[in-house]
């Protein structure tokens, strides 16, 4: 189920999880988890389409409504791959394949004008098929907002508590995950700085080749050429690793209402993506809004590996009508 984990429109993808402190009436920012949704987000749409380098597309349509007792919002989502060929275990070639997923989101929030807090909550419906294997499972979301002040916003998310109505396959667990985040616009500067801290549920997320356990198991190992400040400092390397891999950074600039740049890095992506004796820029996302009255356009650059990068579009709009208000 990639779509779980998949961004949802360009200011996701250039953001990151650092989206989910973005507190404004874009559209775009409601996709994102429930909390965020705002009343002045009803009759606004946005239309997504993503790119990969190895064929992929992604199409998504996300839209909100303001109600009584709050603000609903509904999207659908889908993933599709090209033509992948069909091999069995003797070389023969068999034919060709599609990877498809299908998404369908409901959010509820709630927006408390008196006090610190906004809530939401949401349920997902996905459909995958894999060549001739089918699932269909679900997921709950959840999120908090806390207004600090005007401008400095903490927001707390559980994502994809899910679970399989069916499939063809055994299935391992669904990537739950947790995530709390903070964002404050300077008040002399047009910046927007956010920090998220990602999988509270678990500390140690490194794997073997990139903890640095090799490097400590020698130097214990070799008492005579080893001091306690050498041991010292790979165990404090190690710490601040199994820390960094949690942490995403970023930064909108805020040229005016109508333009906006916006920049992350995902700690995460880099440490398991690095590559010895060469440069890369994996976990660098990045991006652009641009907005008017009634229209929007957002582009973003992903970078998830050396080989593999993410094209971000997605265009918004409000419609007028007697049924929005």
């Amino acid at each position: 189920m990639r779509l779980l984990n998949a961004p949802e429109n360009a200011v996701h993808a250039g953001l990151g999880d650092l989206a989910m402190v973005q507190w404004n009436s874009q559209i775009q920012s409601g996709a994102v988890h429930p909390a965020l949704m705002r009343c002045e987000m009803s009759g606004k749409f946005a239309f997504n389409f993503a790119s990969q380098t190895n064929a992929s597309k992604q199409v998504g349509l996300f839209t909100a409504q303001r109600l009584k007792s709050g603000i609903l919002g509904w999207g659908i989502r889908t993933s599709q791959t090209g033509s992948i060929p069909s091999i069995n275990e003797w070389g023969q070639y068999l034919g060709t394949y599609k990877v498809s997923e299908y998404q369908l989101k409901v959010y509820y929030a709630k927006y408390f004008a008196d006090s610190l807090f906004s809530i939401g909550l949401g349920k997902h419906v996905l459909w995958s098929q894999y060549e001739s294997y089918r699932s269909l499972a679900s997921s709950i979301e959840m999120g908090v907002m806390v207004h600090l002040k005007p401008e400095t916003h903490l927001s707390l998310v559980l994502k994809n508590a899910a679970w399989y109505w069916y499939s063809d396959v055994s299935t391992g667990a669904m990537p739950f995950t947790s995530q709390l985040g903070i964002s404050h616009k300077l008040s002399k500067a047009p910046f927007r700085l956010m920090l998220v801290y990602e999988g509270l549920e678990q500390f140690n997320r490194l794997t073997p080749s990139n903890t640095g356990s090799a490097n400590l198991t020698s130097i214990e190992s070799t008492a005579i050429d080893s001091t306690d400040w050498q041991k010292f400092s790979v165990r404090s390397g190690k710490t601040l690793r199994k820390i960094t891999n949690h942490l995403q950074l970023g930064t909108e600039m805020i040229f005016s209402e109508r333009f906006q740049l916006f920049f992350s890095y995902r700690f995460r992506n880099a440490q398991e993506q690095k590559l010895e004796r060469a440069f890369s820029l994996t976990g660098l996302n990045l991006g652009f809004t641009l907005q008017t009255k009634n229209f929007g356009f957002s582009y973003a650059y992903r970078n998830l590996s050396v080989p593999l990068s993410n094209h971000f579009f997605t265009c918004t709009w409000r419609l007028k009508s007697k049924y929005y208000k």
